[in-house]
């Protein structure tokens, strides 16, 4: 079976010594992928926030207003 396979087994052979002569050329390829993981957490703690704060804005009041955005009733 190991015999029926040999060309299989070599290209995979083959692609796994040029994948790994690539990450050994480009070693920052590797960091790529932790910098993104750090700013979609960075992005998701943002999200948290803004959504935090909509939510304590107060409740909306469905009346007419001069101003644009003044749905919300202020606590000042």
């Amino acid at each position: 079976m190991a015999f029926c396979f040999r060309d299989r087994i070599q290209l995979a052979s083959s692609i796994v010594k040029v994948s790994t002569r690539f990450v050994n050329e480009n070693c920052p390829v590797i960091l790529l992928q932790i910098a993104i993981f750090i700013v979609m957490c960075i992005f998701v703690i943002v999200w948290v926030f803004e959504a935090l704060g909509f939510y304590s804005m107060g409740e909306p009041s469905y009346e007419e207003h001069s101003l644009p955005f003044q749905h919300f009733q202020s606590t000042w």
